[in-house]
This record gives structure tokens, C-alpha cells and sequence, in this order.
């Protein structure tokens, strides 16, 4: 790949990830709209080392794409239902592949699938879900939807709301086919936010 295809492919994954247009970018890169557009149309030769440059200084997730390290966030092949807490725990596991949308291309964003029916019609069964690990038990906000994990092996997807008193948890789902349940807080082994769910093709 010549530098002109790396600063189209450069100019392409800016925009995707951050809405910038071009001219923005050239902005940014402290050169004339018009001068980046020749640059990439070929009307200049090659482009130089020193622009490329400029373009990893100042969006450096544009390194990944050149070094061929996968870009977005790690899927999972596995439900969590079924075990997500080992995953997390074994850092051999590999992703089945990466899932590259813009806004949850974040560290500490995993996804992975869902299984039951005690979240529709919002989270479908079937559905695959990122995540983000709450690492402070006082940082649940409550009224939102949350993976928990207990030390009695319970593994579900519900809406966290206070419990009757603070050593509790209610789980609330959203189908009205099921119960909530409270949860003791010691036994909560870990607690994920959920962040986005998607339909899985």
C-alpha cells in the first residue's frame, strides 16, 4: 500500500469513527482543504512520510490499521448465561472476532450473546451484548441494565434497582412473565453495565 491509499484509508476511518469530514481533518493537520484533497487524488505524487506521520500523532488508532491488529472490541462466542465470568477470568480465551462499532470501541467493552427472554421486548434471546465491568458496587446507577454474576452461580441480565435495604439488590426484569428477585451485594462476584445490544445476522 502507497502512502496515497493509506491517507484515503486514513481519511475514511476518521471519518467513520469520529464524523470529521476532510475538511476538518486537513484542518487539524494544519494544511489547506483543498491541498490534503490533491494530496489524495494523486495530484502531488506521493505522499510524504512526514504527513503519514502527522496522521498517526494525531489519531493514533490509525497505527492498528497499518500493524494489521484488529480493530473494535472482542466477541465472544459464548452466552452469558453460560459462563461469561470464565471468560473474563481466563486470559487465554481468544475472540471469535472483533466487533468494530464507533462508539464502543472502548477499553473494557466486551461483547458476547445472550440467552432467555427475561429482558424483551428491549434485549431479545439471541441478541449479543457489550459490556463494561463496573468495578465499584457504588457505581450502579440504578434504573439501568446490568449482567451480574453471584458467587452462587447466577449469571442473568436485569434492570438494578434499589433492594429494601442497602445490603440488597432488586433485579427487575422488563417482560412481565418474570419475577424480580433481590440479591445479597456480598454475593455479587462481578457486575457489568450493558451498554449496547445488537441483533445477531
Amino acid at each position: 500500500m502507497n502512502n496515497i491509499q493509506q491517507v484515503t484509508r486514513f481519511l475514511e476511518e476518521i471519518r467513520y469513527r469520529e464524523k470529521l469530514t476532510q475538511k476538518q481533518v486537513a484542518s487539524k493537520l494544519g494544511m489547506d482543504s483543498h491541498y490534503l484533497s490533491d494530496l489524495k487524488n494523486g495530484r502531488h505524487g506521493d505522499i510524504s512520510d512526514s504527513i503519514v506521520e502527522k496522521f498517526y500523532v494525531l489519531f493514533p488508532y490509525l497505527k492498528d490499521i497499518d500493524t494489521g491488529k484488529p480493530s473494535g472490541r472482542p466477541y465472544y462466542d459464548i452466552d452469558f448465561l453460560g459462563g461469561f465470568d470464565m471468560m473474563v477470568n481466563d486470559q487465554t480465551t481468544t475472540p471469535a472476532y472483533f466487533i468494530d462499532f464507533a462508539p464502543f470501541n472502548k477499553d473494557g467493552i466486551y461483547w458476547c450473546n445472550i440467552t432467555g427472554h427475561s429482558m424483551e421486548p428491549k434485549i431479545e434471546h439471541g441478541d449479543i451484548i457489550a459490556l463494561k465491568e463496573v468495578h465499584d458496587i457504588r457505581g450502579v446507577e440504578f434504573g439501568e441494565i446490568y449482567a451480574i454474576v453471584t458467587d452462587y452461580d447466577l449469571r442473568t441480565v436485569k434492570i438494578v434497582r434499589r433492594g429494601d435495604d442497602e445490603d440488597h439488590l432488586r433485579l427487575v426484569p422488563i417482560n412481565k412473565d418474570f419475577d424480580p428477585i433481590d440479591v445479597e451485594v456480598d454475593t455479587i462476584l462481578r457486575i457489568y453495565k450493558v451498554v449496547c445490544n445488537i441483533k445477531k445476522f
